[in-house]
């Protein structure tokens, strides 16, 4: 997935998530926390555009490890639209693929470090629970 950045020569660093989450018979979804819609070229060569969803979506800490484990990511999204609730629950969300990059931006300008591996391919896997809460 990804290696070591050096980014001790950049002073304002902003890091963001990208998440993509293909969900069978409804598409695909691509997010951020980013501030800003973003395009990410991914592995078919196509860019693509991550909305922005700010705050409203959480993605917990890695477990940084040299081989594949069975460690849990907590995806979360919040404040979601209750008419969107029920028809989301048709769907098999449970079984989703799912991606998550990581980049590092400058703060001042908005620009993508020019760095060797941003953005990075930080987690690939399989959505395996799911919940609503109110």
């Amino acid at each position: 997935m990804s290696g070591s950045l050096d980014l001790s020569s950049y002073p304002n660093i902003l890091q963001t998530s990208f998440v993509k989450l293909v969900v069978p018979d409804y598409g695909t979804l691509r997010m951020s926390n980013y501030d800003i819609p973003f395009n990410i070229t991914e592995a078919d060569g196509q860019s693509y555009t991550y909305t922005p969803m700010g705050t409203i979506l959480a993605i917990s800490e890695f477990n940084n490890e040299l081989t594949p484990s069975k460690t849990d990511v907590t995806i979360s999204l919040a404040a979601i639209d209750q008419a969107f609730i029920p028809a989301m629950m048709g769907y098999k969300i449970k079984g989703s693929q799912v991606e998550i990059r990581r980049a590092f931006f400058d703060t001042t300008t908005h620009s993508l470090l020019s760095i060797s591996g941003n953005p990075s391919l930080r987690f690939t896997g399989i959505i395996a629970n799911y919940s609503f809460s109110d």
